[in-house]
C-alpha cells in the first residue's frame, strides 16, 4: 500500500488501484470499515503506521481487555439442554387457514403463461390443407 499524506490528520491510500481518504481526526474512511467494525481497517493502519503514530490511540476502547472483562463479569445463564420444545397447552398451536372455495365458475381450461404461444392451424388457401403454412410458404407448389 502506498499512503500520501495530505496534512496531519488526513491521508489518501493506495491499495492496487483502489483509493481510499483517511482521516484520522475524525476517524473515517472511504471503505467504511472502520464506521461498520468500529476497528481500523488496513488503510487506517498503513496510514498510522507510516507516521509513527502510536496506533493504540485509535482503536476504540471497546476492544480493550479491561472492557472484555467488565462485559463478562456478570453470571451467564446457561441454556437448558432440550431435544424438542415442550408445548405448554394446544390450544395456541397454529393451525391453517381453511380452504374455500372461490365465488363463481370454476375454470375449465388452464390459464396459458405470459409469453406462452399458442398453435394453431391455418388453411393452405394453394394446396386447400389444414396445417402449418400458407400459400407463401406452401411446400406444394402452386398450378
Amino acid at each position: 500500500m502506498r499512503v500520501a499524506r495530505s496534512n496531519e490528520f488526513l491521508f489518501e491510500v493506495d491499495d492496487d488501484g483502489k483509493h481510499c481518504r483517511v482521516c484520522l481526526q475524525t476517524s473515517k474512511c472511504s471503505c467504511n470499515e472502520w464506521k461498520i467494525a468500529n476497528f481500523p481497517c488496513p488503510h487506517v493502519v498503513a496510514a498510522i503506521l507510516s507516521n509513527d503514530y502510536p496506533i493504540y490511540l485509535y482503536i476504540d476502547s471497546s476492544w480493550s481487555i479491561n472492557q472484555f472483562q467488565q462485559q463478562y463479569s456478570y453470571a451467564i445463564q446457561p441454556i437448558p439442554n432440550e431435544d424438542l420444545p415442550q408445548f405448554i397447552d394446544e390450544e395456541n398451536d397454529l393451525e391453517p387457514p381453511e380452504a374455500s372455495v372461490a365465488p363463481g365458475r370454476p375454470r375449465v381450461n388452464r390459464v396459458p403463461s405470459i409469453g406462452e404461444r399458442t398453435t394453431r392451424l391455418i388453411l393452405c388457401n394453394n394446396c386447400n390443407t389444414l396445417g402449418h403454412h400458407n400459400r407463401r410458404t406452401c411446400p406444394h407448389p402452386s398450378n
